[in-house]
């Protein structure tokens, strides 16, 4: 994307007195092989330009950006005598429009507890980057929508923190709680940004003939299928103005058949748990393993505590002692979580196991040792 800079010098004499009406020749101090690092006075221009200076001896000229990433200098000369001289301040190019490829999509916990209870939130997090891996523009702007749930904020814009290239919702949960019938909502973050391509004579822009991928418009794959059913969001897109062919009207499944500019998205979901937790587990050579999933197969709520127990309830038992690793929590997972648990029991002694939600929901499951 074209941006600018306006570079200012100011002409004074000995005593500090501005000079006006002096004629300043202003030029790019730096080429990359003949590449434009940037363009001077117009886009294009890298030729010298002569500015005036005006009642308070300053000359302005407006720079934009090139195609490279890289600093740049304008050098300021006196067209009078050539030996009073300046060069600007390094300018930086150093961002460029987001592309596809360096899109990524976090959550802060992939299960919430949300089939059962209003209010659990998880934080959502896009992180963008041009095509070289430079941050973004501050003030990019991310829309997200959702399958279920709500966003808070539906939007947010990179540079909370100057340069960081990402920025951060949430999402809450509320009805409606699936949208694939397995407890899962959907997440589609999208951005204004441009199409890959393979830069096959590395001057950084697309070249006819180049190849790209060619995007459809960005939508939310609601039930998790792959494709574009009616009725699930998409955003409209008009085709991209293209020197190398003529575009056709893009959809979810089809680009406009030329390289340009591009919605880049990604998508993922969020489990809303339930709070009763499906205990399951096998007794093996003095080992319990442990299955623990919501009712809909998913992970627990991240975060929730497991104990195990055991209790000398067997015929002429001594006790019944669960090892070191009896206590411990869900980890940020989408799938039911397995642990190992070792003991020191006697048949028929009973082992408990005992998950405890974040909202202090709590499970039993007994398990009598054979």
């Amino acid at each position: 994307g074209q941006t600018q800079s306006i570079v200012r010098f100011k002409l004074v004499n000995a005593r500090g007195d501005p000079q006006p009406n002096q004629n300043v020749i202003l030029s790019l101090k730096t080429l990359n092989g003949g590449i434009p690092k940037a363009t001077l006075g117009t886009v294009g221009n890298i030729d010298p330009l002569t500015g005036t200076t005006d009642g308070n001896g300053i000359v302005s000229i407006p720079v934009f950006s090139g195609t490279v990433p890289t600093n740049v200098l304008v050098n300021a000369m006196l067209a009078s005598n050539s030996a009073v001289q300046s060069d600007s301040a390094v300018l930086t190019i150093a961002s460029g429009r987001p592309a596809q490829a360096r899109v990524s999509l976090s959550l802060e916990k992939f299960s919430i507890e949300g089939a059962n209870i209003d209010g659990e939130e998880s934080g959502v997090t896009m992180s963008l980057a041009d095509r070289q891996g430079n941050p973004v523009p501050d003030g990019t702007a991310v829309n997200f929508v959702t399958s279920g749930g709500v966003m808070i904020p539906p939007t947010c814009t990179t540079g909370a923190t100057p340069g960081d290239s990402q920025c951060t919702v949430k999402i809450r949960a509320q009805n409606p709680r699936s949208s694939d019938g397995h407890g899962r909502v959907y997440i589609l973050a999208y951005a204004a940004g441009e199409e890959d391509f393979v830069d096959a004579n590395f001057n950084n822009v697309y070249d006819c003939g180049e190849s790209f991928a060619d995007l459809g418009t960005a939508y939310l794959d609601a039930n998790h299928n792959g494709a574009y059913d009616p009725g699930e969001f998409s955003v409209p897109r008009a085709a991209s103005p293209s020197n190398c062919g003529t575009a056709t009207t893009a959809t979810p499944m089809k680009g406009d058949g030329v390289w340009g500019a591009a919605d880049v998205r990604a998508q993922m979901p969020i489990v809303f748990a339930t709070s009763h937790a499906t205990i399951s587990g096998s007794i093996v050579g003095g080992t319990l393993n442990l299955t623990i999933g919501d009712d809909n197969g998913n992970s627990m709520p991240t975060g929730s505590s497991v104990t195990v127990t055991g209790t000398p309830t067997g015929a002429g038992s001594s006790g019944c002692t669960v090892n070191a690793n009896a206590s411990f929590k869900i980890p940020n997972s989408y799938l039911p979580s397995t642990f190992p648990i070792s003991y020191v029991c006697t048949r028929g002694d009973t082992l408990t196991v005992q998950v405890t939600t974040p909202n202090n929901i709590v499970t039993n499951q007994q398990f009598i040792v054979p």
